[in-house]
């Protein structure tokens, strides 16, 4: 686990705490709350893969094209030593 925190910075534990707080979220969604004003869809299409490649989150699509973010067992064991997924809603 320490090797992923030295690497990431501090808008992506804004990221994951994000997701960690609300359970998902979309591309759209943090770029409002996550980014600074002015950035596109696709730098946070960016960061978000780089997430996902190191296992930190999940990337989970509907049926109808739209996808979301979810963390993964990794990235909970980032914030704290009990990496037990949430509950389901």
């Amino acid at each position: 686990m320490e090797r992923h925190k030295k690497y990431l910075t501090k808008r992506d534990h804004k990221i994951l705490e994000f997701i960690t707080r609300f359970r998902l979220a979309t591309n759209t969604l943090l770029r409002d709350c996550c980014f600074e004003a002015g950035i596109g869809l696709k730098n946070v299409a960016r960061v978000l893969l780089r997430l996902v490649r190191r296992k930190l989150v999940r990337r989970s699509t509907l049926d109808t094209g739209w996808s979301y973010y979810t963390m993964t067992r990794r990235g909970l064991g980032l914030k704290d030593s009990n990496a037990k997924t949430p509950p389901s809603l």
